[in-house]
């Protein structure tokens, strides 16, 4: 079965600096961690109380923290101030992969856990958030954990998540090196990384591209190059043209996807994210300003073959956006790649880019190091974007005669429910991109159906996504079962569910006997099947 990210990190397979240390950092050495809670924007008020949060390395060991036993927590908003962090000390330093919280809210006992990516002991202090949300079950109002996020970068993207003021890559068609154009469907199901860039640029842009080449190829490294992809917007529509754009990637090798459009098409798109296109009267960041170049030499873009005009004076734009496309982290500057840089980019700088390379790139706010650890964290807080629901708002619960429906196979032809009524079965929902939906898919596989459970059938549907994606998913997870097409999310939208996995044990009666949302474990999947016969 393949390795989980977690196992992944902790094996120290992975490329030397993506983690500082694998192991725990010995005797006497500690660090800090700060905890808190938010709720949801629009949420009512939750009284918490019982608090009790751990974390845990992958070799089990674990460590309980402090934080606030009860607080009165407010719907988050923009201008809310939020409750102070409650500080443990003394934290054995390491990376730990898992945190667990159990509390009270508004008298719920609730008790969640969830994959995570925290290195303690060094550098600043670590910080971990618990972020509730509360769902309408019918008449009622149920708090649930949503998840918990660690790590500088992951408490910030969920604070935003919280107060409703995330972004999200734009909704604008675009054109790719090859002619086809993009919309807001190409930044769904994978990690997306985000960066600006323009043909004509011989300093920070080659210097941006090496540092995105170093984290493709750590993320090879690490066999997770498919579940992210790379992307560069140019800030320079009107030059760089399709077959502009294929030029250069042909000149330096570039593998990732580069994206043009129509100079309207393009202003809208760094204007939604908050940048501005234009010099004259500009009142958000600006990403592009044409100036003299302030000498007599005829300037030639080398991919146009065009004399340039004038001097394109611009700022950088890099973002990591989860498989939603909600914009996970940004950094403005370009990587210090000092003594990595790819030789076609060093050779393509000009002095004065060779010059920023030697002198200025120290100080960067990023490595390519730091983009992988974001990707990294990402991948281990699950849907963290799009928290996933205790019970179903609205349709199907325990005891209920699961809906029926007729969805394509991967296999040929079509399954229809009805038709299978009489045999006991588990029904899972997932995606590709679901990270814990990977992990649980080769148990669910190897299980169901084998064994003390021959008699059960599996019965695997995969939402909105294509059946070419599922057969190369499927080989590279080396499972042969058949997978039904819920092309459309109307069978999940249907069963009424938020998240993913969520799996159904349904009787030969045709009952619904169980249901578990999120990832299914050994222990709990055999214990439930048990239960169904």
């Amino acid at each position: 079965m393949r390795k989980s990210i977690v196992q992944w990190l902790l094996a120290c397979s992975i490329i030397a600096g993506v983690l500082s240390s694998c192991a725990n950092g010995g005797p006497g050495n500690t660090g800090r961690v700060f905890t808190s809670m938010i709720l949801s924007h629009g949420s009512p008020v939750l009284h918490v109380s019982n608090v009790s949060l751990t974390l845990a390395t992958a070799s089990h060991h674990s460590v309980s923290l402090t934080p606030q036993q009860s607080a009165t927590l407010q719907a988050a908003a923009s201008d809310s101030t939020p409750l102070p962090p409650a500080a443990t000390t003394g934290v054995p330093a390491g990376t730990y992969v898992s945190a667990s919280v159990s509390l009270t809210a508004n008298g719920t006992t609730l008790h969640h856990t969830s994959s995570i990516l925290l290195t303690v002991g060094q550098g600043p202090p670590a910080e971990v958030l618990v972020f509730l949300v509360t769902h309408q079950v019918r008449t009622a109002t149920v708090p649930t954990v949503a998840t918990i996020a660690a790590g500088t970068h992951a408490v910030n993207f969920v604070t935003h998540i919280a107060e409703g003021s995330v972004q999200h890559i734009p909704n604008i068609p675009l054109v790719n090196q090859f002619g086809n154009t993009v919309s807001d469907s190409f930044f769904q199901g994978h990690i997306t990384i985000l960066a600006t860039f323009l043909t004509d640029c011989t300093d920070t842009c080659l210097l941006t591209a090496s540092g995105l080449w170093d984290v493709a190829q750590q993320l090879d490294a690490m066999g997770l190059g498919s579940r992210v992809q790379i992307v560069e917007v140019t800030i320079n529509p009107a030059e760089d043209t399709p077959p502009v754009l294929l030029n250069y990637a042909r000149v330096f090798g570039i593998p990732w996807t580069l994206l043009t459009g129509s100079p309207a098409a393009v202003d809208a798109f760094w204007q939604t994210l908050g940048y501005s296109t234009s010099c004259a009267g500009a009142s958000t960041p600006v990403l592009v300003c044409p100036e003299p170049w302030g000498d007599s030499q005829a300037h030639v873009n080398l991919y146009s073959h065009k004399v340039e005009q004038y001097n394109l004076s611009h700022g950088l734009y890099i973002g990591v956006a989860d498989p939603t496309g909600t914009i996970f982290t940004t950094y403005a500057n370009p990587p210090y790649v000092k003594g990595a840089i790819e030789s076609q980019f060093y050779n393509a700088l000009s002095s004065g880019g060779k010059q920023i390379y030697e002198t200025e790139l120290a100080n960067s706010t990023w490595k390519p190091s730091a983009i992988t650890n974001d990707v990294l964290s990402l991948m281990a807080t699950e849907n963290i974007a799009h928290p996933q629901a205790e019970a179903a708002p609205i349709g199907v619960r325990k005891g209920d005669t699961p809906p029926p429906f007729t969805l394509a196979s991967t296999a040929g032809g079509s399954y229809t429910s009805s038709s299978h009524a009489h045999v006991p079965r588990v029904i899972n929902f997932f995606a590709t991109w679901c990270v814990s939906c990977r992990d649980e898919l080769p148990l669910l596989a190897s299980t169901v159906g084998h064994g003390s459970f021959t008699k059960d059938q599996l019965v695997l549907i995969d939402e909105k996504e294509s059946a070419a994606t599922l057969t190369a998913y499927f080989r590279e997870l080396h499972i042969s079962a058949p997978v039904l097409l819920d092309t459309a999310g109307n069978v999940y939208g249907k069963y009424g569910f938020e998240g993913l996995p969520v799996s159904l044990f349904v009787s030969s009666s045709n009952v619904i006997e169980a249901i578990v949302i999120g990832q299914l474990t050994k222990p709990t999947l055999t214990k439930v099947l048990h239960e169904l016969h």
